[in-house]
């Protein structure tokens, strides 16, 4: 389970209202965290794009510590990868590609809906990730259109909301790979495909909430208000708009 030590999941009030949510994160700050509370102007804001993985949940659920053990184990015993060259390949792949996926399908032809029945879908997601109340108050609250923009596939997804019993109907949608023709982020065509399904015309009335900096700056770089969330870099709080430890910390950078 997540045993974070910011505002995480373990932390959180089994109930919390949205008046009490400021209060609540700004008693909860660690001292020591360069959290950036930049309260941003975004008059404009059309929609509010949330990435999935260590994003809506915290890095310390250990979530995405399986799936790669997961991928390791579907290259050596499905593709016949030797155990010594899949660490390597693994690690190749996602930098040259964004994903490992998009890798093994450039490569190997694989079928995507095979490979998450082997990485994702065995998760055990109740026991990897708990419920969240006040990060579901925040969402619910949260005055814009929102989606989930991921890497992964919806059906993921969906089991990531519904472990942190979080209702996919606050999302207007869930814009998984196969929804922007697997050109994964940190691809500009990811970002471009996603303003599309978004009905969203202009880059600058989008923003992100992005644990990954590659895929932050790809954003920034096209236009899109990024936040960055968790463990981010320094490179990384250097061009975003604000960094945020959690997503519990939204109230700090957007106003109601």
């Amino acid at each position: 389970m997540g045993t974070g030590t910011d505002v995480s999941q373990t932390d959180s009030p089994e109930e919390v209202s949205f008046d009490m949510v400021d209060t609540y994160v700004l008693s909860s700050v660690n001292k020591d965290s360069q959290t950036v509370y930049k309260q941003l102007e975004l008059q404009d804001l059309e929609a509010v794009f949330f990435d999935c993985d260590d994003t809506l949940y915290p890095s310390s659920c250990k979530v995405s510590e399986q799936v790669r053990k997961n991928i390791q184990s579907y290259m050596n015993e499905k593709l016949q990868i030797p155990t010594d060259k899949v660490l390597d390949l693994q690690h190749s792949l996602f930098l040259e590609y964004g994903t490992t996926l998009k890798g093994l399908q450039e490569l190997y032809a694989i079928d995507p809906y095979e490979y998450w029945s082997y990485i994702h879908w065995s998760l055990d997601y109740e026991s990897l990730i708990q419920k969240d109340s006040s990060l579901r108050s925040i969402l619910q609250w949260l005055p814009f259109r929102k989606f989930v923009f991921t890497n992964a596939d919806k059906t993921h997804a969906q089991k990531c909301l519904q472990a942190l019993d979080i209702p996919e109907e606050i999302f207007e949608d869930i814009i998984d790979v196969v929804s922007v023709g697997f050109n994964n982020k940190p691809d500009p065509k990811s970002f471009l495909a996603a303003l599309k399904i978004a009905r969203v015309d202009n880059p600058s009335k989008a923003l992100l909430f992005d644990d990954s900096v590659r895929n932050l700056r790809a954003a920034k770089n096209i236009g899109w208000h990024v936040v960055a969330v968790g463990n981010s870099s320094i490179e990384a709080k250097e061009f975003c708009d604000a960094w945020i430890p959690s997503l519990h910390y939204i109230p700090c950078v957007l106003s109601k």
